[in-house]
């Protein structure tokens, strides 16, 4: 008896959580498709009625991961400015993969990887480009302020103390603000946001 669609995309959406946690916690190279499909609480021939590959799976779990992170961004409606924007961003888990943001927690990662997806990380963080030139940025300025933020999390992750990486976030979003105020013919600027 074939499976239902609400229970196939159950099971999927249980395979890119676990996925994006595992990828993200231990790199594509040190988890195994069986490693995936034991934290779904799945079969590994489950894995195919999803998946051809673990390389796509890689490359949804970095999209679903995208996904998950933009819904939190936007959970309370859409930003008021740049620099509320920004201050959602750096508030998403830094702890928590599947609740972060996939373009700070696979940075390391993705440069090991295959061509495809290089391009789909490079599709999410072009996405993430985008969203704030919607909001009134000039390309390079969005560009920038997406490396201050993008950079502040991986590195607000990498480190073991609580109170730096708490800094690291906090400065970050300074550096965002000077971005704003240096450019504020590009920029709708706050004085209003702080993290």
């Amino acid at each position: 008896m074939p499976c239902k669609p609400e229970k196939k995309q159950q099971s999927r959406a249980r395979i890119l959580q676990s996925a994006a946690t595992l990828f993200t916690r231990n790199g594509f190279d040190a988890i195994s498709i069986d490693d995936v499909m034991r934290d779904a609480g799945l079969t590994r021939g489950a894995f195919y009625a999803h998946f051809s590959s673990k390389t796509e799976l890689y490359r949804e779990a970095i999209l679903e991961g995208a996904r998950v992170g933009r819904a939190k961004l936007f959970c309370k409606g859409p930003p008021a400015n740049v620099l509320e924007f920004a201050r959602h961003y750096l508030e998403l888990d830094v702890d928590t993969p599947w609740q972060g943001c996939p373009l700070a927690f696979l940075v390391t990662d993705i440069a090991h990887q295959v061509p495809e997806v290089k391009k789909t990380y490079t599709q999410v963080l072009k996405g993430y480009r985008d969203m704030l030139v919607a909001m009134g940025l000039g390309e390079l300025l969005a560009m920038q302020i997406c490396n201050q933020l993008i950079g502040a999390r991986a590195l607000a992750r990498a480190v073991d103390a609580p109170e730096f990486s708490r800094h690291i976030l906090l400065q970050s979003l300074e550096g965002v603000r000077a971005l704003l105020e240096a450019n504020p013919a590009d920029s709708q600027y706050s004085e209003g946001a702080n993290l």
